[in-house]
């Protein structure tokens, strides 16, 4: 099991494309003290949205913790001694309207080798419900699925072969032969998070096998590819005025 999500609510596709820009709020984030050793917390929102949904988004990040600590219990349980699980956090955009999280666990919990992946929590603040991007980028035909992440959170990913040649194009260039070859004829399904400090969309493999998950580097998509994808204006006047310099 590999835990690359996105998170994804379908009820929000209508806020993310009628909804007015709220009013560039700054936002600012509390840091938490780490869950267990090499176990990075979430920070909570403090400001930079209305309080209602500053309570929600930190409920969720909240839920998201205590699943991971009944999940790291049980993997350190199961691995008699011998297991391990580590997690870091990085924020990735703090406003305006638009909240994103990016986690990156190592686990062992026994068996043949380590595993690990990434967890994308992308919220809209005005709404405090997480990102859909299957309506977000109809330009890109995309289609939603939903998957498990390493923690138990069940969580969507999105996938299409026009977001597939995107990817291809992207990281191409960069890759070894051998690279190359493993990732033909895969069929590709992607996490996505924004990136204020990339200035676009951030797509991650996170289907591929072990053997070659090492393959999978994440690409971002650009403000003019985001453009053509159709994004929805709200987004990429967002990421726009979202401040260069987000805390990593």
């Amino acid at each position: 099991m590999k835990a690359a999500k996105f998170s994804a609510a379908p009820a929000l596709a209508a806020a993310l494309i009628l909804a007015p820009v709220s009013a560039r709020a700054s936002v600012e984030l509390t840091p938490r003290p780490p869950i267990a050793r090499d176990v990075a917390a979430f920070p909570r929102l403090k400001t930079g949205a209305p309080a209602e949904v500053i309570s929600r988004v930190n409920k969720a990040l909240e839920a998201d913790e205590a699943r991971l600590r009944e999940t790291r219990k049980e993997c350190l349980a199961q691995a008699e001694g011998h297991g391990d699980w580590s997690r870091t956090v990085a924020v990735t955009m703090a406003g305006p309207d638009f909240l994103s999280l990016v986690a990156r666990d190592q686990y062992f919990c026994g068996g043949a080798h380590p595993d690990g992946g990434a967890l994308a929590l992308v919220f809209d603040l005005r709404a405090g419900r997480s990102v859909d991007l299957v309506k977000l980028l109809p330009g890109l035909k995309l289609k939603g699925g939903l998957d498990t992440s390493a923690d138990g959170a069940h969580v969507g990913t999105i996938a299409s072969p026009e977001l597939t040649a995107l990817y291809r194009k992207a990281i191409e260039p960069n890759l070894d032969a051998a690279c190359k070859d493993a990732l033909k004829g895969q069929d590709l399904i992607f996490i996505a998070w924004p990136d204020a400090k990339a200035g676009g969309l951030v797509i991650e493999p996170e289907n591929l096998p072990h053997v070659i998950a090492a393959c999978g580097d994440d690409a971002t998509l650009g403000a003019e590819t985001l453009k053509a994808a159709q994004a929805a204006p709200e987004f990429l006047a967002a990421l726009r005025a979202a401040p260069a310099a987000t805390a990593r």
